[in-house]
Parts: structure tokens; C-alpha cells; sequence
């Protein structure tokens, strides 16, 4: 598991023009692999969506959506210690990559950005990139609100688990450490066991 996100992590799906061939063939030849079903979407020409169904053993109890994202913020390699798309795990078991924490958070709908600039705890200038949520701008045309669908009002749950970790999306030497990989991974398959059939 831990090779994978290695290899997955070396694909430079950069904005604003990512190649997501490599990725999505790795993508499904990993599902393939399993026994899984996908379909590749293209609504806009090279940028592809990967929308793979493992089916349950319900077909009538509602689907449960997993959903990620493939492209990662631009990079200033002189900045880092590895290389950015290197994936390479240092002595401590830290895995250095962009895109290695990241995961798209909730973004506000854009009457709410006003209000928020005008807190105080929005505009410290001593902070730096990754201290708090930040929004890839673009990415903002296609936002999205994460903790609920609209059309139907059901709840969303989002989170990295990620725990004792240094913050880092968007920001240089971005890292997770293996354990803490493979303990997130162990989070979901609970999370899965129990709202799944």
C-alpha cells in the first residue's frame, strides 16, 4: 500500500495544466486489479474524471461516495529539500511529496469570504501558508461545498486523519509519515465497515 502512494504521488498533476492520463491509468489498473468497475469521464478536453463503483451487496441501500482529487498547487522545487514529485521517506519514515497531506477542504460560497476577511482571526499577517485552511484559487471554479449535497441535504464527512503532523499543504517539504498513512488508512476501512453493506 505504502509503494502505491509512493508511485501515485510522483505523477506531477500541477494546475493550472495537469496531465491526469498517468494518473487515472494507474488509478485503474489498480481497481482493475481488485476486481472493481470504472468509467473515465471527459466534460472538458484532457481533464479526466475516474469514477470507479465497487458495488455492495445491497443494490438497493443508498451508495456512499468517496471522492478525491488528482491535481496538485504548483511547486517551487529550489525551496524543497526532496524532490517535490520524488515521493522519496526519509530515515524517519516521512514520505516528501506534494500533495502527500492534501485534500480539497470545504469552500465558502463566495458571500461568505467578505465576512471572513473582516475577522480578526482572518488577517494575521504573522501567519504562513498552511497555518490555517487556505483556497487554491484555482481551483475555485469548480468548488465545491463539502459537508453537504444540496439536492438531497446529506451529510458529508471530510477529514485527513492525520494526526501529529505539521500542517503542510500548499507549503514546501510537504510530508506524511508512513505510520501515519497506514493508521488513516486503517480509520477508513472502519469507517467503511460500519456504514457500509
Amino acid at each position: 500500500m505504502v509503494d502505491a502512494f509512493r508511485e501515485y504521488l510522483r505523477f506531477p498533476t500541477v494546475q493550472p495544466d495537469p496531465d491526469y492520463g498517468p494518473a487515472v491509468k494507474f488509478l485503474s489498473d489498480l481497481a482493475l486489479g481488485i476486481g472493481l468497475q470504472l468509467t473515465v469521464l471527459e466534460f472538458y478536453p484532457t481533464k479526466l474524471i475516474l469514477v470507479i463503483k465497487w458495488q455492495g451487496n445491497d443494490p438497493e441501500a443508498e451508495s456512499i461516495l468517496l471522492n478525491s482529487h488528482m491535481d496538485v498547487v504548483p511547486v517551487y522545487r529550489e525551496k524543497w529539500t526532496f524532490d517535490p514529485f520524488g515521493a522519496e521517506m526519509d530515515n524517519d519514515g516521512n514520505i516528501y511529496a506534494r500533495g502527500s497531506q492534501y485534500n480539497l477542504s470545504a469552500i465558502m460560497k463566495d458571500e461568505n469570504l467578505k465576512s471572513c476577511y473582516e475577522t480578526v482571526n482572518f488577517r494575521n499577517p504573522g501567519m504562513k501558508l498552511g497555518d490555517v485552511t487556505t483556497v487554491n484559487l484555482t481551483v475555485l471554479e469548480g468548488g465545491v461545498q463539502t459537508n453537504v449535497i444540496p439536492a438531497t441535504l446529506s451529510a458529508i464527512l471530510n477529514f485527513s486523519p492525520m494526526n501529529n503532523t505539521p500542517v503542510l499543504p500548499h507549503d514546501h517539504d510537504e510530508y506524511l509519515n508512513v505510520d501515519t498513512f497506514l493508521r488513516g488508512i486503517d480509520i477508513y476501512q472502519i469507517i467503511l465497515q460500519k456504514i457500509s453493506t
